[in-house]
């Protein structure tokens, strides 16, 4: 006479967990088989976990919906015909996450040997950003610029110690647990301070005649160093006693003036071109 014995089976054995800190919002959970079946064949398992419970039909078995930033442990318990086994585990700590995203640069605001970035905060559906890269680079390869990290949270920051004379490459990434994300789009800027003396070279002066009641001056001057971004325009004029004339053209290496020679005593003439 043959008596067999029937029975629920042992609890799942090395119950462990991987969480998914690329996509997020997942784990993969696996396990070995319960080391007594019963007597019975497996029919499945369940994975259970703080908020919820899924059946698998083997290990291992990937989680999904889940909280990015929030730690899970994992138990896992198996079924023959008889009854449902009890728990195996709990697994270690499976933390699913993802990166930011790209970071946008707003508003640069030029100083003297500096440059004031502010940017928007990323689309992020991991962990809390808590801090920021911020790259100036110039763009002739020169050595000023660099990295800046700028931690807990803040959307700002002043580089300094730059080239006035440099433009720079700007860029901002986010990091959060699950690492860096990438970069955003670059921006570029360039510092700017007070320009340098401008030195005139020569002065060539036409003389008034009876018909024609003005003059002529024809102006050169050495360039000069902007001390930023490269010259507009630039302001120019005389003065003869408490008269004095001044106008405004774009920066030509020399110019021609032809001021009124009936200029008020007081205040600016502007220059007939």
């Amino acid at each position: 006479m043959t008596v067999s014995v029937r029975a629920r089976p042992t609890p799942p054995q090395s119950v462990d967990a991987v969480a998914d800190r690329i996509q997020g919002g997942s784990a993969r959970v696996s396990w070995l088989p319960p080391a007594y079946d019963g007597g019975l064949p497996i029919l499945g398992y369940e994975v259970a976990w703080s908020g919820g419970s899924t059946p698998c039909e083997a290990s291992p078995c990937t989680i999904t919906g889940l909280t990015n930033g929030v730690d899970y442990f994992f138990t896992v318990r198996a079924r023959n015909a008889v009854d449902w086994s009890d728990a195996g585990g709990p697994s270690r700590a499976a933390r699913p996450d993802t990166a930011p995203e790209a970071v946008t640069v707003g508003a640069v605001t030029p100083g003297d040997r500096t440059l004031t970035i502010s940017w928007a905060a990323p689309v992020n559906s991991g962990s809390a950003v808590d801090s920021y890269n911020v790259q100036v680079l110039p763009v002739d390869g020169g050595s000023t610029g660099g990295l800046t990290t700028v931690t807990g949270g803040g959307t700002s920051t002043t580089v300094g110690g730059l080239n006035n004379n440099s433009e720079y490459l700007i860029r901002v990434q986010a990091h959060n647990e699950a690492g860096w994300g990438p970069y955003g789009p670059v921006r570029t800027a360039q510092p700017v301070g007070t320009p340098a003396r401008v030195i005139v070279n020569d002065l060539v002066t036409s003389t008034p005649s009876p018909s024609d009641d003005t003059a002529t001056v024809q102006i050169s001057w050495q360039p000069a160093d902007p001390n930023g971004p490269r010259c507009r325009r630039m302001p120019w004029g005389a003065r003869s006693g408490t008269a004095r004339s001044r106008v405004s053209r774009p920066c030509p290496r020399a110019a021609v003036w032809s001021p009124r020679t009936s200029c008020p005593t007081t205040g600016w003439c502007v220059g007939m071109p």
